[in-house]
C-alpha cells in the first residue's frame, strides 16, 4: 500500500530525472531535487532521503510539496523570488548589444573591433545619456555575459580564446608545440606525433603509424578541424623532422595553403654548438 505522500513517476520521467543526475552541467540543487523525486518514487521515506543525501528536512519537504502542487517541472524549478526588480532591464541589455554591433571607429575610437574592456568603458561613460543610469555601475563580467548571450556573429567583437576560464582577446593565432613519441632513438616503428596548444594545454595525439608522414597529416587534420577557419595555426616542430618532407609541404602549401605555419626548434647539436661558442 502506497504512503500518503508517495509520488508516481512514468518511465519517461524517471529516465529524464536520471539524465539530470548524470549531466555534468546541471546545477547541484536541480540534481538533488531529481534524486529526491527518484528516491521517493521508489518508496524511500523522506527521513531516509535526508540521510541518504545528507540534506536538511526543509529542502526535501519543499521539493515533495512542489511536486504535489504542480508536478515534475514545478518540483525541479526554483521559485520566483520576490523583492528587488531586475536591475538591468531588457532594453538596457539590448542597447549594449546594439552598441556592440557598431564598429568602435564610428563612435570616435581608433579600433575597428570592441574588446570587452573597451565596450565596458563605453557603456559606463554613455549609459546616463542613453537613458540607462543603472549601467554606470555595470561590471565588465556582466557586459561579457550579455554579449555572449547574443548572436556573436553580428557583433563587432574581437575573437577570443579561453585560458582557464579567462578570455584571451583578439587571439586568432594558435601555437602548437609538436614532437614525436617515442623519440627516434627508441627504435620504434609506430611513432605518434603529439601536439600541445601552448595556451590552453589541450593535447592532440595522432594514431601510431609506421609512416611518419601519415601520422603527421593525421595530426594536422585534427588541428584543422579543432579551430575556427579564420585562425592561423603555428606549428613549433621539436625534432619531428617530417614537416620538411615533400608530402607534408604539399599538404601545408597546397591543400591547406595559408592555414599552417611551421617553425623548427634547433637540434641538440645546434644547442651544443651555441654553448661551445658562448664558453669560448
Amino acid at each position: 500500500m502506497s504512503q500518503p505522500d508517495q509520488i508516481d513517476l512514468t518511465a519517461e520521467e524517471k529516465s529524464y530525472l536520471q539524465a539530470l543526475i548524470d549531466a555534468k552541467k546541471v546545477p547541484p540543487r536541480v540534481s538533488d531535487r531529481a534524486k529526491i523525486l527518484l528516491l521517493r518514487s521508489d518508496g524511500v521515506s523522506p527521513s531516509e532521503i535526508r540521510r541518504k543525501l545528507h540534506m536538511l528536512s526543509k529542502p526535501v519537504r519543499l521539493c515533495l510539496d512542489k511536486f504535489k502542487e504542480g508536478g515534475l517541472m514545478r518540483a525541479l524549478q526554483d521559485d520566483q523570488r520576490s523583492g528587488h526588480p531586475k536591475e538591468i532591464s531588457e532594453e538596457a541589455m539590448q542597447w549594449i548589444v546594439q552598441t556592440a554591433k557598431k564598429s568602435p571607429r564610428t563612435l570616435g575610437y581608433e579600433q575597428d573591433l570592441w574588446s570587452i574592456a573597451l565596450l565596458h568603458q563605453y557603456v559606463q561613460q554613455h549609459a546616463k545619456e542613453a537613458g540607462f543610469p543603472r549601467l554606470e555601475r555595470i561590471t565588465s563580467p556582466t557586459v561579457s555575459r550579455i554579449v555572449n548571450q547574443a548572436d556573436r556573429q553580428s557583433l563587432k567583437l574581437k575573437r577570443t580564446r579561453k585560458l582557464n576560464g579567462f578570455d584571451l582577446i583578439n587571439c586568432t593565432e594558435v601555437l602548437i608545440y609538436c614532437r614525436p613519441y617515442p623519440r627516434y632513438e627508441n627504435g620504434s616503428d609506430d611513432v605518434r606525433i603529439i601536439g600541445c596548444d601552448v595556451v590552453t594545454a589541450e593535447i592532440f595525439v595522432s594514431e601510431p603509424k609506421s609512416a611518419l608522414q601519415v601520422s603527421c597529416i593525421q595530426l594536422l587534420e585534427l588541428l584543422d578541424g579543432r579551430y575556427p577557419e579564420s585562425y592561423t595555426l603555428r606549428i613549433i616542430d621539436d625534432d619531428c623532422r617530417v614537416f620538411e618532407s615533400p608530402e607534408i609541404q604539399l599538404y601545408i602549401w597546397g591543400k591547406r595553403k595559408g592555414r599552417f605555419e611551421v617553425y623548427t626548434l634547433p637540434t641538440e647539436e645546434k644547442y651544443a654548438e651555441k654553448l661551445q661558442l658562448a664558453d669560448a
